[in-house]
């Protein structure tokens, strides 16, 4: 996944993690650290879909593709 296209989360060099937060009607969440770039775009989607929006990172291209995983 190309890190560039995906929003919601950014790399910390200090601490060699992804961290996600997202801004959803005005309010940020805070979702936590990720050894993987994956694993925090599915926390982005995953807090989307919970808050009834679109996934914008992982879920959005597994759909875009018709695959579930």
């Amino acid at each position: 996944m190309a890190y560039e296209t995906c929003k919601g989360y950014t790399y910390c060099k200090r601490y060699k993690t992804w961290r996600a937060k997202v801004k959803i009607d005005g309010i940020y969440y805070y979702l936590g650290s990720f050894s993987t770039e994956k694993a925090a775009g599915l926390a982005v989607d995953k807090k989307l879909i919970a808050m009834g929006k679109e996934p914008r990172n992982v879920l959005k291209r597994f759909k875009a593709a018709g695959t579930t995983q």
